[in-house]
């Protein structure tokens, strides 16, 4: 019979679940990097202004507790 080593077992499913945490955060960076890009090219066009997309970015973090005079002073 087959001696069966935990540990290493361990090390390879724990290595494994590393691999796909960092692949997943990649993807993750990689998606918002790309829709940042286009909210920034909308920006540059004049399709949006920058109160805009101080909405948006808030909207997109989850921070709805920022007012129109803070948004116009970050803008």
């Amino acid at each position: 019979m087959a001696k069966t080593n935990y540990a290493e077992q361990i090390k390879f499913c724990d290595d494994k679940i590393a691999f796909y945490k960092a692949k997943k955060a990649k993807l993750k960076a990689e998606q918002q990097a790309e829709e940042h890009s286009e909210m920034l090219a909308l920006l540059k066009e004049n399709k949006i202004t920058a109160t805009d997309l101080a909405i948006i970015i808030n909207e997109y973090i989850g921070v709805n507790k920022t007012t129109d005079k803070e948004i116009a002073i970050n803008a």
